[in-house]
C-alpha cells in the first residue's frame, strides 16, 4: 500500500502524513505531531512501569534479606523521575527560547521585507526570503510568506521556458517542471491565504507567462476543466499525480 501523503497548508509542498512537520518549510502537521507526542508519552509510561515492576522484585528481596535494596531503588526511582523531569524543563525552556529569539529576528526583518514588497525590489526580496529560508526561519508566519513561494515559481518558470526554447530536445525534460508552475500561476485564484493585493502584483509579474507555457505545453480547454478542478479541490496548490498523469 502506498505511504498516505498530506499537502502543507504553508507551503503546499507533499510529504508523508507521519511527518510531524513539513520537511520543506516546518509547519506542523497536527495529527502527526500529536500522535508522536501521546508515542513519547507511551515510551515514559512504560519506563515508568519496569521501574515499579524493579521495585516490586526489590521490595520481596528486601523483605527476605535487608531493607537497604528497597532504598536504593526508591532513591533510583527519584533520580530517574528527577532526571526525566529536568530533561522536560530544559527542552521546554530551550523551545521558549529558541521561540524568544525568532519572535525578535521577525520583529526586525518582517518590516524590512515589507519595505521591499511594497517598493517593488522583488528580485531582492526573493534573495532576503531565501536567505532566511535557509537559516530555518519561520517564514510562513510572514503574510506574504505566499507572494514569495510563488514570485520564485514564476522567475523559475520563465527561465526554464527559455531554455527549452532554446533547446527544444530539451523540452521533454522540463514539462513536468513547466506544467507545475503553470498550475501554480492558475491556481492563485484559488488560494484563500493569498492576499488579493499580493495577487495583483504576481499576476502582473507572469504577465504572458501562463498564456506562453500553455501553448508550449499544447495546453486544450478540456485539459484546462480537469487541472482546475483539481487546483479548486486542492486549495490552489498543484497535485503532481495530476501532472505526471498528463504526460503519460
Amino acid at each position: 500500500m502506498a505511504e498516505k501523503t498530506v499537502i502543507c497548508p504553508s507551503c503546499g509542498a507533499h510529504f508523508a502524513a507521519t511527518e510531524p512537520r513539513c520537511p520543506y518549510c516546518g509547519t506542523m502537521y497536527v495529527p502527526a505531531a500529536e500522535r508522536e507526542y501521546m508515542e513519547k508519552l507511551d515510551d515514559v509510561r512504560e519506563d515508568l512501569e519496569d521501574v515499579g515492576d524493579a521495585g516490586d522484585a526489590a521490595g520481596r528481596e528486601a523483605a527476605r534479606h535487608t531493607g537497604r535494596h528497597l532504598l536504593r531503588l526508591v532513591i533510583l526511582t527519584a533520580a530517574f523521575l528527577a532526571v526525566l523531569g529536568g530533561l522536560f524543563a530544559w527542552k521546554a525552556s530551550r523551545e521558549k527560547a529558541d521561540t524568544r529569539a525568532e519572535y525578535r529576528w521577525q520583529r526586525e526583518h518582517f518590516p524590512e521585507m515589507d519595505e521591499l514588497l511594497a517598493s517593488g525590489q522583488y528580485e531582492e526580496l526573493l534573495e532576503v526570503y531565501e536567505a532566511a529560508q535557509e537559516a530555518d526561519h519561520d517564514m510562513w508566519q510572514w503574510e506574504h510568506d505566499d507572494f514569495c513561494q510563488i514570485y520564485r515559481t514564476i522567475v523559475y518558470t520563465r527561465k526554464t521556458l527559455a531554455f527549452v526554447e532554446s533547446e527544444p530536445s530539451e523540452k521533454e525534460h522540463y514539462q513536468e517542471d513547466l506544467l507545475y508552475g503553470l498550475m501554480v500561476m492558475r491556481g492563485m485564484t484559488y488560494r484563500r491565504e493569498l492576499l488579493r493585493e499580493d495577487e495583483e502584483r504576481l499576476t502582473g509579474l507572469a504577465g504572458e507567462l501562463p498564456e506562453e507555457v500553455a501553448a508550449c505545453l499544447e495546453i486544450s480547454e478540456e485539459d484546462w476543466e480537469t487541472f482546475d478542478a483539481s487546483l479548486k479541490k486542492n486549495g490552489g496548490y498543484p497535485a503532481w499525480d495530476d501532472i505526471k498523469a498528463f504526460f503519460r
